[in-house]
């Protein structure tokens, strides 16, 4: 099994409560602040394991070893890509008993959090009823993998909103309603510049969350000349193709430092922490910015809308632009979640540009409503 980490000791309690948590890194933004306030309410009764993500190991131990008795780190790639990785590593899973199995994911997928849940030995496991707006379906009936799905009473809520009604309907407990939060006083203070600078990142996961490398200069342009600011573009060994690009098409090359492939994510953390803005595509970088409170813009495409962006409110230094045909649909009561896609490259720079305006000059911008109670 990868990466089994144990405390020392061992609690006097049987219960044993196994979280499978394992999909990206922006999704464990949004559902970290959930751990703390499990182990608050359920650590005196279990023993809480969680299986997580190896890719965002570097910064739960920073911010949320201490929540947890024991973690087991799952390398998502090797087991999608490598058979005999997946193989042990289920192997392992299934010679562990554990009295409550907790799968908060929103999205499954039967090849990932339903195998697993499949391996884990137990009597009682717990999951959201599918949504599968970013998954197939499930090829065996689900009731077959889980006793107990819990029901979404307040289905249209960003998703750390929806992670937090998860555990509270599971597990019985009471959640507070603060936005995802971070302790900023263990965010490493890094000098990436000795003058005020904006982050750029210019890396997704999908060619349709990428906004244009042409439109992203002239961003920076804009950033160097009108707003007096340094550019780091940050993101992926495999983001220099999109950082070489814009670096290229600027006029101010010499003002553009390229770390793309030179952090970690937590000295990723560190370096938009401060940052005077963030302009990023939809990645760990936006939800990054949202937590450490820094003066974001997030081009989109309307996808997923209300689900990841935008932020509740209450967070209005975090800034999506949409393209002009998606937001004429907002109005629309049943926009949420959209599965669309309309041509992110559609929104042009003066529009980010006029954004930042905004920002700097710290106007206000709505957001989200989130209107119900925890």
């Amino acid at each position: 099994m990868e990466l089994k980490e144990r405390r020392v000791y061992v609690k006097s309690s049987h219960q044993k409560m196994l979280v499978i948590r394992v999909d990206d890194i922006g999704d464990y933004l949004l559902f970290r602040n959930c751990i703390e306030q499990i182990y608050v309410n359920k650590s005196a009764e279990y023993h809480i394991t969680l299986l997580g993500n190896l890719a965002w190991k570097e910064l739960f131990d920073v911010f949320d070893k201490d929540f947890v008795d024991e973690v087991i780190w799952l390398d998502k790639r090797k087991f999608n890509d490598d058979v005999e990785y997946k193989k042990n590593f289920l192997i392992s899973l299934a010679q562990s008993y554990y009295n409550l199995v907790l799968v908060s994911a929103k999205s499954r997928y039967f090849l990932l959090e339903d195998l697993l849940s499949l391996a884990v030995n137990s009597d009682h496991k717990i999951a959201n009823i599918n949504d599968l707006s970013n998954a197939i379906s499930t090829p065996v009936d689900e009731r077959s993998i889980y006793n107990t799905f819990v029901q979404w009473h307040h289905k249209d809520v960003h998703e750390s909103i929806f992670n937090k009604l998860f555990f509270r309907d599971a597990l019985n407990i009471n959640m507070n309603r603060a936005l995802p939060h971070i302790d900023k006083k263990r965010i490493p203070v890094i000098g990436f510049s000795n003058e005020p600078y904006a982050v750029i990142f210019p890396g997704a996961s999908l060619k349709m969350k990428r906004w244009s490398t042409g439109k992203f200069a002239a961003v920076a342009d804009y950033l160097i000349d009108k707003k007096k600011l340094q550019i780091i573009i940050a993101g992926a060994e495999a983001d220099r193709t999109y950082s070489s690009q814009i670096v290229k098409r600027s006029k101010n090359r010499n003002n553009i430092t390229d770390c793309c492939g030179k952090t970690g994510l937590l000295e990723l953390m560190a370096l938009i922490n401060g940052a005077n803005i963030l302009i990023s595509n939809d990645t760990c970088a936006a939800h990054i910015g949202a937590l450490t409170d820094v003066k974001s813009i997030i081009p989109l495409n309307g996808r997923h809308y209300g689900r990841f962006f935008p932020y509740p409110s209450q967070s209005n230094h975090v800034v999506p632009v949409y393209p002009k045909s998606f937001k004429s649909l907002i109005t629309s009561t049943d926009i949420f979640n959209f599965q669309g896609r309309h041509n992110i490259n559609d929104i042009k720079a003066t529009e980010v540009t006029d954004k930042i305006d905004i920002l700097l000059n710290n106007f206000q911008v709505a957001g989200h409503e989130d209107c119900h109670q925890l």
